[in-house]
């Protein structure tokens, strides 16, 4: 389980500083797959919200 805080600075820094995920997944030393769960994880809570 990975803090709030490592969500947010991965999203920041695919959604607003515009890295890759691979870019973003050799930064942060996690896997691709991660960081691509991190990123779907958002957009799911928010599908449901609406």
């Amino acid at each position: 389980m990975y803090s709030v805080d490592i969500y947010n600075r991965v999203r920041r820094a695919c959604l607003k500083d515009g890295m890759s995920a691979r870019e973003t997944a050799r930064y942060f030393n996690k896997d691709r797959k991660t960081i691509a769960k991190m990123l779907l994880g958002r957009l799911h809570q928010l599908r449901l919200f609406f």
